[in-house]
């Protein structure tokens, strides 16, 4: 059960508000009727004005300014897709708010410096849940839910440098667990998934046993072991193998790519879909083009012999 609540997804930080470069820009606009100012291309801008801030690589902040700074009421989002709304403070992420990350976890509670602080409740996108209090980005107490439905009372301490010290873990209470007869169809169907430490379904593992016995085999392991090399070439090259055998399948494929050694997370999850996307369009335009040259060459075929008879 300790080895069950998993470490939180990270929270990135949005970072300075800085004078936009070349493909950024600011948008004024009117609230309440009121009209409220963007900061100017000089940064010149009055106290608690409000502004829409684009910028060039993606994110997007929407919300209240203070001497340059993130500073009130705002909504923060992410280029990758994950998004903040609710309070900041001289340029951080302090206060009360919600942050949804794009792999569908979701924190509501308490922040301070961009942190998870105080008294929040974190769910995961599998179901399980933890309540309490929280402490530098991480659970500290309160109860925690599992994916089947049973309570747990917990409590962590950490070192300094973040890791786990010591955990006490207690059960509260069992799920109810109903016989199997009395189940019903509907509740068997909406069992959430189970996954593996490395987020993978189990159709997923027996996929990957079934690649490695394929004549594919070697070359596969080659490419999600890492060996041979962690470059955009190479995860192509692994995303081409995996969509062959999952029928173009791209949340399978996405889910085994991230499971693998080649996987770089610094690169966003963009980066992926994008690569993933292209490598089934590609497979398709290929897949069109073959199947009309050879419904071609059937009509030629059979356009010679009707000349002839």
């Amino acid at each position: 059960m300790a080895e069950e609540v998993a470490e939180l997804s990270p929270l990135q930080e949005p970072g300075e508000i800085t004078v936009p470069e070349a493909g950024s820009k600011y948008e004024s606009y009117k609230s309440d009727s009121v009209y409220e100012y963007a900061l100017r291309p000089n940064g010149r801008r009055p106290d608690k004005s409000r502004a829409k801030i684009t910028y060039k690589y993606g994110d997007v902040y929407d919300g209240s300014l203070k001497r340059g700074k993130f500073d009130g009421a705002g909504k923060y989002v992410w280029k990758g897709g994950d998004t903040f709304e609710g309070n900041f403070k001289s340029g951080k992420i302090t206060g009360q708010g919600k942050f949804s990350a794009v792999n569908g976890d979701v924190y509501e509670g308490n922040f301070k410096d961009n942190k998870y602080e105080g008294d929040g409740k974190y769910t995961w996108a599998d179901g399980r849940v933890f309540e309490g209090t929280f402490k530098n980005g991480q659970v500290s107490s309160g109860r925690y839910i599992d994916a089947n439905g049973n309570v747990y009372s917990c409590k962590f301490t950490y070192h300094k440098n973040g890791e786990r010290k010591s955990s006490t873990i207690r059960l509260v209470r069992f799920a109810e667990n109903k016989k199997p007869t009395e189940k019903k169809p509907a509740e068997t169907k909406s069992k959430p998934k189970t996954t593996n430490k490395d987020g993978l379904l189990s159709k997923d593992v027996k996929l990957i046993a079934a690649i490695k016995k394929s004549k594919r085999g070697a070359e596969f392991k080659n490419f999600y072991s890492g060996a041979a090399g962690k470059n955009e070439k190479a995860e192509k090259s692994l995303i081409a193998i995996l969509n062959f055998f999952s029928n173009s399948d791209a949340e399978q494929i996405a889910r085994i790519f991230k499971s693998s050694a080649i996987y770089d997370k610094t690169k966003g999850n963009e980066h992926v879909t994008d690569m993933i996307s292209g490598v089934i369009k590609r497979s398709k335009d290929f897949t069109n083009t073959a199947r009309n040259a050879t419904n071609n060459k059937q009509k030629g075929n059979s356009a010679n012999k009707g000349a002839a008879k």
